[in-house]
């Protein structure tokens, strides 16, 4: 609930979040005065949340999102209410190793996609229709290919684009420095270092579900990674076929 209302929230939690990691609950902390002026600076910073308005169904939502090849994609959920724009909240998140040679209209669209699913349950109970805006042309011009039944060359883009129709959201265009408060969220993201985090497990497993074409000459290059080299999705798959299972029995 905090990281919706302070600015820079994960910035500040970062050291303490660290100081904890990978420690039971019966462990010691030890506590250092670095790590004491990290414990006062988040307890400053309660004392200046940001007011973030929880959208109703007759507010029109509109969703601002950005995305950074190097670094991470982010958005920021606003609502129109009597004629006053209002903040509704934020999103961001880091990009994988991999992720970081997709190509920028790539990237942009996978923000896009993140961004509808995460504010999702605002978008399905608005009356209103959601708009979505972006500071990449070719996402756009992704979208309006699709309203005309059509798709785009990159498969990336045309599974994380379809998410647009899911949920009939229209994306419109706009100068990167219209939006600087979710060019910065994209460019600023704190690693996260959990394993159990629902946010990174909620990006891998949309990144997954696209359809990803793959070419010998890209592998060679340096392009991307090979693929299926995952050892718990190859155990998973085979888990799903019934001949392997009794081979892995009789193996064992």
């Amino acid at each position: 609930m905090l990281s919706r209302v302070i600015s820079r929230y994960a910035e500040i939690m970062y050291p303490l979040e660290q100081a904890v990691a990978g420690k039971q609950s019966t462990d010691t902390v030890v506590w250092t005065d670095e790590l004491r002026a990290n414990l006062k600076r988040a307890q400053e910073s309660l004392s200046h949340c940001q007011v973030i308005t929880i959208p109703r169904a007759s507010d029109c939502l509109w969703i601002v999102t950005d995305g950074a090849v190097t670094c991470g994609i982010a958005a920021t959920l606003y609502l129109m209410r009597s004629g006053q724009r209002k903040l509704g909240g934020f999103f961001n998140a880091q990009l994988r190793k991999n992720q970081t040679i997709w190509l920028p209209c790539e990237v942009e669209a996978l923000s896009i996609c993140m961004a509808i699913n995460h504010f999702s349950p605002y978008i399905v109970q608005s009356n209103e229709q959601s708009h979505l805006v972006t500071d990449n042309k070719p996402c756009v011009q992704a979208y309006q290919r699709m309203c005309r039944g059509l798709f785009s060359n990159s498969a990336r883009v045309t599974a994380f684009i379809s998410t647009v129709a899911r949920y009939q959201v229209t994306i419109s265009h706009t100068s990167g420095v219209n939006i600087p408060l979710t060019d910065y969220c994209s460019r600023n993201p704190v690693e996260c270092v959990d394993k159990a985090c629902q946010v990174c497990k909620f990006v891998e497993e949309t990144r997954n579900s696209s359809v990803r074409a793959v070419s010998v000459q890209e592998v060679l290059s340096g392009k991307c990674a090979m693929p299926f080299v995952n050892r718990p999705a190859w155990l998973t798959s085979q888990r799903e076929c019934p001949h392997l299972r009794r081979v892995h029995s009789h193996l064992q």
